[in-house]
């Protein structure tokens, strides 16, 4: 099974804020845009896998932070 990244790994890794992170999630919610990587719900729980962030990076290119 593939490792599962908590919310902060995945924006240590990215050299982001979670704080990033929730936001996105929120607004993506709003308006089914993909502003960050693709996550999954553990129940309450946020988590990302590491190839799909990885994936996410190599599509992004330069994003504006």
């Amino acid at each position: 099974m593939e490792r599962l990244l908590t919310e902060k790994e995945t924006a240590e890794l990215l050299q982001l804020r979670q704080q990033l992170l929730r936001e996105w999630r929120d607004l993506d919610k709003k308006d089914a845009g993909r502003r960050g990587p693709p996550f999954k719900k553990l129940g309450r729980a946020v988590r990302y896998r590491a190839t799909e962030v990885s994936a996410w990076i190599d599509a992004a290119g330069d994003i504006d932070v």
